[in-house]
Protein backbone atom coordinates (compact mmCIF):
# COMPACT_ATOMS: atom_id res chain seq x y z
CA UNK A 1 0.00 0.00 0.00
CA UNK A 2 1.38 3.49 -1.36
CA UNK A 3 1.48 5.63 1.62
CA UNK A 4 0.84 9.51 1.07
CA UNK A 5 3.40 12.02 2.25
CA UNK A 6 3.21 16.03 2.39
CA UNK A 7 5.91 17.39 2.65
CA UNK A 8 5.50 21.44 0.86
CA UNK A 9 8.45 21.51 -1.10
CA UNK A 10 10.28 18.23 -0.11
CA UNK A 11 10.34 15.10 -1.54
CA UNK A 12 10.57 11.86 0.85
CA UNK A 13 13.97 13.21 2.83
CA UNK A 14 16.54 15.84 2.50
CA UNK A 15 20.27 15.47 2.51
CA UNK A 16 22.27 18.32 3.14
CA UNK A 17 25.19 17.97 1.26
CA UNK A 18 23.48 17.71 -1.72
CA UNK A 19 22.83 21.41 -1.57
CA UNK A 20 26.31 21.78 -0.81
CA UNK A 21 27.05 20.07 -4.27
CA UNK A 22 24.45 22.30 -5.93
CA UNK A 23 26.08 25.19 -4.46
CA UNK A 24 29.48 23.93 -5.69
CA UNK A 25 27.98 23.89 -8.87
CA UNK A 26 26.52 27.28 -9.81
CA UNK A 27 29.84 28.68 -8.38
CA UNK A 28 31.59 26.95 -11.25
CA UNK A 29 29.10 27.96 -14.05
CA UNK A 30 29.39 31.46 -12.53
CA UNK A 31 33.07 31.11 -12.00
CA UNK A 32 33.29 30.13 -15.71
CA UNK A 33 30.95 32.41 -17.45
CA UNK A 34 33.00 35.61 -15.02
CA UNK A 35 35.80 34.46 -16.83
CA UNK A 36 37.13 37.98 -18.35
CA UNK A 37 39.79 37.50 -21.55
CA UNK A 38 43.23 35.67 -21.19
CA UNK A 39 46.06 38.41 -20.69
CA UNK A 40 43.74 39.76 -17.20
CA UNK A 41 45.13 36.54 -16.35
CA UNK A 42 49.02 37.21 -17.31
CA UNK A 43 50.16 36.79 -14.20
CA UNK A 44 48.54 33.57 -13.36
CA UNK A 45 47.86 32.23 -17.03
CA UNK A 46 47.29 28.47 -15.61
CA UNK A 47 44.47 30.53 -13.74
CA UNK A 48 42.57 31.01 -16.57
CA UNK A 49 42.99 27.36 -17.81
CA UNK A 50 41.87 26.31 -14.72
CA UNK A 51 38.91 28.93 -14.33
CA UNK A 52 37.71 26.76 -17.58
CA UNK A 53 36.74 23.64 -15.26
CA UNK A 54 33.88 25.58 -14.33
CA UNK A 55 32.23 24.80 -17.79
CA UNK A 56 31.54 21.31 -16.01
CA UNK A 57 29.73 22.89 -13.32
CA UNK A 58 26.29 21.89 -15.52
CA UNK A 59 27.46 18.53 -15.94
CA UNK A 60 27.40 18.32 -11.69
CA UNK A 61 23.87 19.87 -12.36
CA UNK A 62 22.77 16.91 -14.74
CA UNK A 63 24.41 14.38 -12.63
CA UNK A 64 22.09 15.63 -9.14
CA UNK A 65 19.13 15.88 -11.62
CA UNK A 66 19.47 12.52 -12.69
CA UNK A 67 19.89 11.06 -9.14
CA UNK A 68 17.67 13.43 -7.59
CA UNK A 69 14.61 12.78 -10.26
CA UNK A 70 15.05 9.31 -10.55
CA UNK A 71 14.98 8.79 -6.64
CA UNK A 72 11.69 10.59 -6.73
CA UNK A 73 10.47 8.36 -9.24
CA UNK A 74 11.54 5.74 -7.88
CA UNK A 75 10.13 5.68 -4.54
CA UNK A 76 6.45 6.30 -6.29
CA UNK A 77 6.25 3.86 -8.90
CA UNK A 78 4.29 1.97 -7.05
CA UNK A 79 1.28 4.58 -6.73
CA UNK A 80 -1.71 4.80 -9.18
CA UNK A 81 0.08 6.09 -12.62
CA UNK A 82 -2.53 8.86 -12.34
CA UNK A 83 -1.17 10.10 -9.10
CA UNK A 84 2.51 9.39 -9.92
CA UNK A 85 2.58 11.20 -13.55
CA UNK A 86 0.29 14.25 -11.66
CA UNK A 87 2.38 14.89 -8.72
CA UNK A 88 5.29 14.94 -10.37
CA UNK A 89 4.66 17.25 -13.44
CA UNK A 90 2.29 19.41 -10.80
CA UNK A 91 5.15 19.85 -8.44
CA UNK A 92 7.74 19.90 -11.28
CA UNK A 93 5.53 22.97 -12.70
CA UNK A 94 5.63 25.01 -10.04
CA UNK A 95 9.31 24.61 -9.20
CA UNK A 96 10.35 25.37 -12.69
CA UNK A 97 7.99 27.31 -14.62
CA UNK A 98 7.12 30.69 -13.24
CA UNK A 99 11.06 32.09 -12.58
CA UNK A 100 12.03 30.19 -16.46
CA UNK A 101 9.06 32.30 -17.86
CA UNK A 102 9.80 35.22 -15.96
CA UNK A 103 13.08 35.52 -17.26
CA UNK A 104 12.60 34.70 -21.04
CA UNK A 105 9.98 37.17 -20.81
CA UNK A 106 11.94 39.59 -19.26
CA UNK A 107 14.76 39.68 -21.76
CA UNK A 108 12.67 39.50 -24.77
CA UNK A 109 10.00 42.50 -23.65
CA UNK A 110 12.70 44.26 -21.75
CA UNK A 111 16.63 43.78 -21.75
CA UNK A 112 16.23 42.86 -25.56
CA UNK A 113 14.22 46.07 -26.64
CA UNK A 114 16.72 48.24 -24.43
CA UNK A 115 20.00 46.98 -25.57
CA UNK A 116 18.72 47.02 -29.75
CA UNK A 117 18.19 50.64 -28.79
CA UNK A 118 21.40 51.24 -27.71
CA UNK A 119 22.73 49.39 -30.69
CA UNK A 120 23.25 45.93 -29.52
CA UNK A 121 21.28 42.25 -30.26
CA UNK A 122 20.37 43.58 -33.14
CA UNK A 123 20.60 40.79 -34.80
CA UNK A 124 17.94 39.16 -32.46
CA UNK A 125 14.30 38.89 -33.89
CA UNK A 126 11.76 38.36 -31.45
CA UNK A 127 10.23 35.53 -33.75
CA UNK A 128 13.04 33.33 -31.92
CA UNK A 129 11.76 33.61 -28.38
CA UNK A 130 9.13 30.88 -29.40
CA UNK A 131 12.56 27.92 -29.06
CA UNK A 132 12.67 29.63 -25.31
CA UNK A 133 9.01 29.32 -24.42
CA UNK A 134 8.77 25.74 -25.71
CA UNK A 135 11.78 24.64 -24.01
CA UNK A 136 13.80 23.70 -27.06
CA UNK A 137 16.43 26.48 -27.11
CA UNK A 138 19.21 23.58 -27.46
CA UNK A 139 18.60 22.36 -30.73
CA UNK A 140 18.19 26.37 -31.87
CA UNK A 141 21.55 26.70 -30.42
CA UNK A 142 22.87 23.44 -31.51
CA UNK A 143 21.95 24.93 -35.27
CA UNK A 144 24.18 27.82 -34.32
CA UNK A 145 21.75 30.18 -33.48
CA UNK A 146 22.98 31.40 -29.87
CA UNK A 147 21.83 34.47 -28.59
CA UNK A 148 24.38 35.77 -26.21
CA UNK A 149 22.70 36.70 -22.59
CA UNK A 150 20.78 33.40 -23.19
CA UNK A 151 22.91 31.39 -24.05
CA UNK A 152 23.13 29.40 -20.84
CA UNK A 153 19.28 28.16 -21.00
CA UNK A 154 20.13 25.25 -23.59
CA UNK A 155 20.81 23.26 -20.05
CA UNK A 156 17.01 23.97 -18.90
CA UNK A 157 15.93 22.47 -21.85
CA UNK A 158 17.73 19.38 -21.71
CA UNK A 159 16.91 19.35 -18.04
CA UNK A 160 12.93 19.91 -18.84
CA UNK A 161 13.01 17.15 -22.18
CA UNK A 162 14.50 14.76 -19.76
CA UNK A 163 12.17 15.24 -17.18
CA UNK A 164 9.20 15.02 -19.89
CA UNK A 165 10.14 11.64 -21.31
CA UNK A 166 11.84 10.03 -18.06
CA UNK A 167 9.07 9.36 -15.65
CA UNK A 168 7.46 7.00 -18.44
CA UNK A 169 10.63 5.36 -18.29
CA UNK A 170 10.94 4.81 -15.08
CA UNK A 171 7.12 3.52 -14.59
CA UNK A 172 7.07 1.12 -17.52
CA UNK A 173 10.89 -0.22 -16.70
CA UNK A 174 10.84 -2.89 -14.42
CA UNK A 175 13.31 -2.57 -10.85
CA UNK A 176 15.30 -5.41 -12.06
CA UNK A 177 16.26 -4.09 -15.33
CA UNK A 178 16.60 -0.46 -14.88
CA UNK A 179 20.39 -0.20 -14.19
CA UNK A 180 21.08 -2.31 -17.44
CA UNK A 181 18.65 0.79 -19.11
CA UNK A 182 20.59 3.35 -17.75
CA UNK A 183 23.63 2.07 -18.74
CA UNK A 184 22.40 1.37 -22.22
CA UNK A 185 20.91 4.96 -22.33
CA UNK A 186 24.39 6.54 -21.49
CA UNK A 187 25.88 4.19 -24.00
CA UNK A 188 23.71 5.94 -26.82
CA UNK A 189 25.33 8.95 -26.02
CA UNK A 190 28.52 8.11 -26.15
CA UNK A 191 28.23 6.03 -29.32
CA UNK A 192 26.67 8.57 -30.90
CA UNK A 193 29.22 11.27 -30.29
CA UNK A 194 31.57 9.14 -31.28
CA UNK A 195 29.64 8.35 -34.55
CA UNK A 196 29.35 12.11 -35.17
CA UNK A 197 32.54 13.01 -34.25
CA UNK A 198 34.35 10.89 -36.66
CA UNK A 199 31.90 10.96 -39.60
CA UNK A 200 31.02 13.68 -41.76
CA UNK A 201 27.71 14.08 -40.79
CA UNK A 202 27.43 18.04 -40.77
CA UNK A 203 29.79 21.22 -41.09
CA UNK A 204 32.40 21.05 -38.70
CA UNK A 205 31.51 24.85 -37.32
CA UNK A 206 28.52 23.34 -35.95
CA UNK A 207 29.59 19.99 -34.94
CA UNK A 208 30.75 20.58 -30.96
CA UNK A 209 28.09 23.04 -30.01
CA UNK A 210 25.22 20.34 -31.75
CA UNK A 211 26.91 17.78 -29.34
CA UNK A 212 27.14 19.95 -26.11
CA UNK A 213 23.74 20.95 -26.68
CA UNK A 214 21.27 18.70 -27.75
CA UNK A 215 19.69 16.36 -25.70
CA UNK A 216 20.89 13.17 -27.19
CA UNK A 217 23.98 13.52 -26.94
CA UNK A 218 24.17 14.33 -23.31
CA UNK A 219 21.89 11.52 -22.21
CA UNK A 220 25.00 9.78 -20.46
CA UNK A 221 25.73 12.54 -17.78
CA UNK A 222 21.81 12.26 -16.42
CA UNK A 223 21.66 8.73 -16.96
CA UNK A 224 24.86 8.09 -14.47
CA UNK A 225 23.04 10.22 -12.18
CA UNK A 226 19.83 8.04 -12.67
CA UNK A 227 21.94 4.68 -11.83
CA UNK A 228 23.61 6.06 -8.52
CA UNK A 229 19.61 6.27 -7.56
CA UNK A 230 19.51 2.81 -8.50
CA UNK A 231 22.74 1.17 -6.86
CA UNK A 232 22.55 3.51 -3.43
CA UNK A 233 18.62 1.88 -2.90
CA UNK A 234 20.34 -1.42 -3.31
CA UNK A 235 22.09 -2.86 -0.23
CA UNK A 236 24.22 -5.13 -1.82
CA UNK A 237 24.87 -3.11 -5.32
CA UNK A 238 25.86 -0.29 -2.43
CA UNK A 239 28.52 -2.62 -0.95
CA UNK A 240 30.12 -3.34 -3.73
CA UNK A 241 30.16 0.37 -4.92
CA UNK A 242 31.59 1.51 -1.37
CA UNK A 243 34.40 -1.74 -1.72
CA UNK A 244 35.64 -0.11 -5.46
CA UNK A 245 35.04 3.58 -4.72
CA UNK A 246 38.31 4.17 -3.39
CA UNK A 247 39.51 3.16 -6.70
CA UNK A 248 36.91 4.61 -9.25
CA UNK A 249 36.71 7.79 -7.92
CA UNK A 250 40.37 8.77 -8.39
CA UNK A 251 40.36 7.06 -12.17
CA UNK A 252 37.47 9.15 -13.16
CA UNK A 253 38.97 12.24 -12.33
CA UNK A 254 42.30 11.65 -13.73
CA UNK A 255 40.28 10.38 -17.04
CA UNK A 256 37.84 13.51 -17.02
CA UNK A 257 41.15 15.99 -16.07
CA UNK A 258 43.21 14.05 -18.97
CA UNK A 259 40.25 14.52 -21.69
CA UNK A 260 39.78 18.07 -20.24
CA UNK A 261 43.38 19.39 -20.78
CA UNK A 262 43.31 17.22 -24.10
CA UNK A 263 40.44 19.53 -25.58
CA UNK A 264 42.06 22.41 -24.09
CA UNK A 265 44.90 21.65 -25.91
CA UNK A 266 43.24 20.26 -29.05
CA UNK A 267 44.48 16.87 -28.79
CA UNK A 268 42.15 14.28 -30.56
CA UNK A 269 41.23 11.20 -28.81
CA UNK A 270 38.40 9.86 -31.02
CA UNK A 271 37.80 12.42 -33.73
CA UNK A 272 36.99 15.79 -32.55
CA UNK A 273 38.85 16.88 -29.80
CA UNK A 274 37.45 14.84 -27.09
CA UNK A 275 33.89 15.12 -28.73
CA UNK A 276 33.10 11.64 -27.67
CA UNK A 277 34.86 10.97 -24.29
CA UNK A 278 35.11 14.29 -21.97
CA UNK A 279 31.60 14.50 -21.23
CA UNK A 280 31.66 10.82 -20.08
CA UNK A 281 34.47 11.32 -17.87
CA UNK A 282 33.36 14.31 -16.08
CA UNK A 283 29.54 12.81 -16.04
CA UNK A 284 31.31 8.73 -13.93
CA UNK A 285 33.60 11.28 -11.96
CA UNK A 286 30.83 13.66 -10.71
CA UNK A 287 28.53 10.30 -10.47
CA UNK A 288 31.46 9.36 -7.58
CA UNK A 289 31.06 12.59 -6.13
CA UNK A 290 27.37 12.40 -5.56
CA UNK A 291 27.73 8.50 -4.60
CA UNK A 292 30.09 9.31 -1.49
CA UNK A 293 27.70 12.16 -0.49
CA UNK A 294 24.31 10.02 -0.34
CA UNK A 295 26.48 7.00 0.97
CA UNK A 296 28.35 8.48 4.04
CA UNK A 297 25.98 11.51 4.23
CA UNK A 298 26.60 13.21 7.72
CA UNK A 299 30.01 11.20 7.77
CA UNK A 300 33.39 13.04 8.92
CA UNK A 301 34.77 12.56 5.23
CA UNK A 302 36.39 15.61 3.92
CA UNK A 303 34.21 15.31 0.59
CA UNK A 304 30.79 15.56 2.96
CA UNK A 305 32.05 18.18 5.29
CA UNK A 306 32.41 20.23 2.82
CA UNK A 307 29.57 19.80 1.25
CA UNK A 308 27.59 20.33 4.58
CA UNK A 309 29.52 23.74 4.53
CA UNK A 310 26.81 25.97 5.82
CA UNK A 311 27.73 29.16 2.81
CA UNK A 312 27.60 26.22 0.17
CA UNK A 313 24.34 25.37 1.24
CA UNK A 314 22.79 28.34 1.13
CA UNK A 315 24.36 29.16 -1.82
CA UNK A 316 22.86 25.35 -3.44
CA UNK A 317 19.40 26.48 -1.90
CA UNK A 318 18.79 29.35 -4.47
CA UNK A 319 20.86 27.59 -7.38
CA UNK A 320 18.56 27.60 -9.76
CA UNK A 321 17.24 31.70 -9.83
CA UNK A 322 21.09 31.77 -9.68
CA UNK A 323 21.70 29.67 -12.65
CA UNK A 324 18.74 31.94 -14.75
CA UNK A 325 20.43 35.35 -13.68
CA UNK A 326 23.99 35.24 -13.44
CA UNK A 327 24.67 36.21 -17.22
CA UNK A 328 22.46 39.40 -17.01
CA UNK A 329 23.84 40.34 -13.83
CA UNK A 330 27.23 39.54 -14.84
CA UNK A 331 26.59 41.39 -17.91
CA UNK A 332 25.31 44.50 -15.84
CA UNK A 333 28.28 44.83 -12.94
CA UNK A 334 30.73 44.44 -16.26
CA UNK A 335 29.37 47.64 -17.49
CA UNK A 336 29.65 49.52 -14.12
CA UNK A 337 33.05 48.02 -14.39
CA UNK A 338 34.10 49.46 -17.12
CA UNK A 339 33.03 52.59 -17.18
CA UNK A 340 32.99 53.57 -13.96
CA UNK A 341 35.30 51.47 -11.99
CA UNK A 342 38.31 50.76 -14.55
CA UNK A 343 39.29 54.59 -15.27
CA UNK A 344 40.33 55.21 -11.77
CA UNK A 345 42.28 51.26 -11.69
CA UNK A 346 43.83 51.43 -14.95
CA UNK A 347 47.63 52.73 -15.67
CA UNK A 348 48.63 55.76 -14.88
CA UNK A 349 51.47 56.99 -16.95
CA UNK A 350 51.80 52.66 -18.24
CA UNK A 351 51.63 51.87 -14.71
CA UNK A 352 48.96 49.24 -13.68
CA UNK A 353 47.82 50.62 -10.67
CA UNK A 354 45.99 47.54 -9.87
CA UNK A 355 47.16 44.17 -11.47
CA UNK A 356 44.51 43.06 -13.77
CA UNK A 357 44.08 39.42 -12.06
CA UNK A 358 43.02 41.51 -9.13
CA UNK A 359 40.63 43.33 -11.02
CA UNK A 360 39.29 40.03 -12.68
CA UNK A 361 39.10 38.09 -9.68
CA UNK A 362 37.22 40.82 -8.00
CA UNK A 363 34.55 41.26 -10.82
CA UNK A 364 33.97 37.23 -10.42
CA UNK A 365 33.90 37.57 -6.38
CA UNK A 366 31.30 40.36 -6.75
CA UNK A 367 29.35 38.52 -9.87
CA UNK A 368 28.69 35.33 -7.20
CA UNK A 369 27.44 37.62 -4.48
CA UNK A 370 25.27 39.87 -6.46
CA UNK A 371 24.00 36.93 -8.15
CA UNK A 372 23.56 35.10 -4.62
CA UNK A 373 21.39 38.10 -3.67
CA UNK A 374 19.14 38.05 -6.38
CA UNK A 375 18.60 34.53 -6.09
CA UNK A 376 17.51 35.36 -2.43
CA UNK A 377 15.15 37.60 -2.73
CA UNK A 378 13.80 35.76 -6.05
CA UNK A 379 13.36 33.17 -3.93
CA UNK A 380 11.93 34.34 -0.27
CA UNK A 381 9.74 37.14 -3.03
CA UNK A 382 8.34 35.25 -5.80
CA UNK A 383 9.44 31.34 -5.81
CA UNK A 384 8.28 30.32 -2.28
CA UNK A 385 4.29 31.76 -3.37
CA UNK A 386 4.43 29.13 -5.89
CA UNK A 387 6.31 26.62 -3.37
CA UNK A 388 4.07 26.69 -1.43
CA UNK A 389 1.41 25.19 -3.42
CA UNK A 390 3.49 21.76 -3.96
CA UNK A 391 1.20 21.11 -0.25
CA UNK A 392 -1.94 19.95 -2.66
CA UNK A 393 0.21 17.76 -5.05
CA UNK A 394 1.93 15.18 -1.97
CA UNK A 395 3.77 12.11 -3.50
CA UNK A 396 2.90 8.86 -2.90
CA UNK A 397 5.61 6.71 -1.60
CA UNK A 398 5.81 2.72 -1.38
CA UNK A 399 7.49 2.31 1.61
CA UNK A 400 7.45 3.96 4.84
CA UNK A 401 9.33 7.45 5.01
CA UNK A 402 12.42 6.21 7.45
CA UNK A 403 13.06 3.51 5.28
CA UNK A 404 13.15 5.57 2.05
CA UNK A 405 16.20 7.11 0.29
CA UNK A 406 16.46 11.04 1.42
CA UNK A 407 16.57 13.32 -1.55
CA UNK A 408 15.13 16.66 -2.46
CA UNK A 409 12.43 18.17 -4.78
CA UNK A 410 14.39 20.58 -6.95
CA UNK A 411 15.69 21.97 -9.87
CA UNK A 412 18.77 22.18 -11.62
Amino acid sequence: MAQEVSQGNRAIHYIPELDGLRGIAIILVVLFHTRLWPEAYEAAPSLYTILGLGSTGVDLFFVLSGFLITSILLSTRDASPRSYFWSFYARRTLRIFPLYFLAVGVFFFIQLPYLQNHGDFLQVSRSEQIWYWTYMVNWHDAAGHIISGMAHFWSLSVEEQFYLVWPAVVFFCEVRYFPAMCIGVGAFSVILRIILGTGHFMPPVLLPEFVHRTTITRLDTLAVGALVAALVRNPDWTNVMRRQINLIAPAAFGAFLLLWLAREQNISFVGNPGIALDFLGAAIAYGCVVFICVTEKGSSKLLCRIARWRPLQSIGRYSYAMYLVHVAVGRFLFERMRFIILPHLGPVHGVQRVPSIAIALLFSAITVGSTYLVAFASWHLFEQRFLRLKKYFPYLVSLPVSSELKTEDSAV
